[in-house]
């Protein structure tokens, strides 16, 4: 950074990319947790197709029975729950959802950890973190996703559902913005050696 540099640039590259991180984290937070009913109801089915098949050996005809809005993104669909035509039901069909949903986010983790050259790709790790949150309070202990089907009394004595399942959305934006931080910051020095070079040549 050259000491001749105006005082709203010096101040830009100090600031700006954690605004930006924070401004692209404020969407990408809010989406991954809509894109996650997709993986968890895709996790019913598939243990529910093959726990099926194994029992009964026939195919089961299993599909999502409800759609909802994502209330983040009023346009996206998202699926919210899966049935059996039959109603067959069993502990994998129940905890599909919750294994599915924490395998996913656990092995995406770990490749992007492994093979990412982010310097703070350590953070990558609290996305599966919330989503284990997410899919004990909000699925197992505090939804259907259970041995009884339906939600423990524990949910109507404590306000899980306030105080840690609300906000899960919300707490998806940290990794994120934690992640994208040094992106920003490679880009606007990027763009500013870029500026420099265009000054010299001219």
């Amino acid at each position: 950074m050259k000491k001749d540099m105006p005082k709203y640039l010096v101040l830009y590259l100090k600031y700006a990319p954690y605004i930006l991180s924070f401004l692209v984290a404020l969407v990408l937070g809010p989406l991954l947790y809509c894109l996650s009913f997709y993986i968890h109801e895709f996790g019913h089915i598939a243990y529910g197709f093959f726990d099926y098949l194994i029992s009964t050996g026939k195919i089961a005809d299993i599909g999502i029975s409800n759609w909802i809005n994502c209330s983040f993104l009023p346009v996206l669909k998202i699926p919210q729950q899966t049935r059996t035509v039959d109603d067959y039901a069993s502990l994998s069909f129940a905890l599909g959802g919750i294994i599915m949903t924490l395998l996913f986010f656990s092995v995406f983790s770990y490749y992007y950890f492994k093979k990412s050259k982010n310097p703070n790709k350590k953070a990558v790790f609290l996305i599966p973190l919330i989503f284990a949150l997410n899919e004990i309070f909000g699925n197992f202990l505090c939804g259907t996703d259970n041995l009884f089907g339906k939600p423990y009394p524990i949910c109507q004595t404590i306000p899980i559902i306030d105080f840690i399942i609300k906000p899960i959305p919300f707490l998806l934006i940290i990794p994120f913005f934690i992640l994208l931080i040094p992106h920003f910051k490679n880009l606007i020095k990027k763009m500013f050696e870029i500026i420099e070079k265009r000054k010299t040549k001219s």
